[in-house]
């Protein structure tokens, strides 16, 4: 049972007080508090007695500060990334939130003294400067962090998850391109702008095909190796991913590995970048002048533009997109040189805030709208777009599929028939006067 008791001393000749909870804990271990203020005592006693009656309650001695729980949590997704368990990208996402969005609010307290009501402060603080999207993800972060505690012994309960914080509604969907939107898109795609890089013009074919017909995340399209396509059965074997955080790895759940339809669209781009991997193994090999870079190009472009090669792309290993130095492209802003300047040239670019409408992943959007507005179950479209649950295929395109019928038909029929001003109805009431 915790008691709040007033104590007065004397220091340097000056009286002093203070109000004092003490209480003992589910351990058996005599405990006390000091506070300045009594309705602070009578709310920290109120609270300790309930979570001691719960079995739940871990003294500040015995806790740390959610800064050095944040050093410590550090480590472990260090050890997460090096066992696999984590990406390098979620890692990162994780001691970005916590370290530059949740320490200056939450950082000096002690973990087991944190409740609902402080993390429900620094929402409402960031709400007043970030997207709904942003605070959610800032909160998720300290939600992981606290369950993270609680394994330690810091805390015996995660408050957010019995008393959830209340956060900003999310009203912006995804960004999912129109299909005109798509057609433009492609056409600029398609054009050889003039003194553009040639291989630049294959990359960005490749991409665009790849995200619209088939589907592909950008880092998947990053990943193709030639050894997952199947020209014979004209099927590409979707199986790793490569970005800047990461590198190459397997796809970003099980469910990533699937088997997508090459397309006549996407076999054409494909082939484009076949038969540039074929001039290019040519215009390195024996038999030049010179074997500069500025040379290379130059007869790359010459046999660009000259007779068509019979080329086999069987022959070809490793990446399908390579840079002009032949390393693997990432998927990032930076790593898509060519969207912005795409953008651009398909007018779809705002000037002003120097962004374009959509990012490359929108593509992927835009591949799932034309199949469900060409009838594609939501099912179909799950396995197809290689999403782990069929939840994220509704959550991201329900408002996408057309309103069932059958429900309105239903009700409409019990109500023409109940109803009694129908013409069926009133014939009824003459009959029977």
């Amino acid at each position: 049972m915790a008691t709040v008791r007033k104590r007065k001393w004397t220091h340097n000749g000056v009286e002093r007080e203070a109000w004092v909870v003490t209480y003992t804990d589910q351990g058996g271990t005599r405990r006390q508090k000091t506070f300045d203020k009594k309705r602070t005592a009578d709310a920290y006693r109120d609270e300790v007695s309930g979570e001691v009656r719960q079995g739940v309650h871990v003294a500040a001695s015995e806790s740390v500060t959610f800064n050095a729980a944040v050093a410590e949590f550090d480590r472990e997704l260090n050890r997460r990334v090096r066992i696999g368990d984590l990406s390098n990208g979620g890692a990162k996402g994780y001691r970005y939130k916590l370290q530059k969005w949740a320490a200056p609010h939450l950082g000096g307290r002690k973990i087991a003294e944190i409740t609902s009501a402080h993390v429900q402060a620094m929402v409402d603080d960031l709400r007043e400067q970030y997207s709904a999207a942003s605070i959610s993800g800032i909160y998720g972060a300290v939600h992981v962090l606290l369950t993270f505690a609680v394994g330690r012994g810091w805390a015996r309960r995660n408050v957010l998850r019995d008393q959830p914080c209340k956060l900003p509604k999310k009203t912006k969907r995804k960004a999912i391109p129109t299909k005109a939107d798509i057609a433009t898109l492609i056409q600029a795609a398609q054009r050889l702008e003039h003194g553009e890089n040639l291989l630049t013009f294959i990359n960005r074919q490749v991409v665009v095909a790849c995200g619209v017909f088939g589907g592909f995340r950008p880092g998947e399209t990053f990943g193709l190796h030639w050894e997952d396509i199947d020209w014979e059965r004209e099927v590409i074997r979707v199986q790793r991913s490569h970005t800047r955080e990461n590198g190459l790895r397997a796809t970003k759940t099980d469910a990533g590995y699937r088997r997508v339809p090459m397309t006549p669209p996407i076999r054409r781009a494909l082939m484009q970048a076949a038969r540039y991997r074929a001039i290019r193994a040519w215009a390195e090999g024996p038999g030049h002048r010179s074997y500069t870079p500025a040379a290379m190009f130059s007869r790359v472009a010459r046999a660009w533009e000259g007779e068509v090669l019979v080329v086999d792309p069987t022959a070809f290993s490793g990446y399908v997109v390579l840079s002009k130095t032949g390393r693997p492209m990432e998927a990032t802003a930076s790593g898509t040189t060519f969207w912005h300047r795409l953008m651009k040239n398909a007018g779809l670019y705002d000037l002003e805030t120097r962004r374009p409408h959509f990012t490359p992943h929108a593509l992927r959007h835009a591949a799932a709208s034309l199949l469900i507005e060409a009838g594609m179950d939501d099912m179909n479209l799950k396995a197809w777009i290689g999403h782990a649950s069929i939840q994220t295929t509704k959550d991201i395109y329900g408002h996408l599929f057309p309103t069932d019928q059958r429900l309105i038909a239903t009700t409409r029929a019990i109500a023409e028939g109940l109803d009694a001003t129908t013409a069926r109805q009133v014939a009824v009431r003459h009959s029977i006067n």
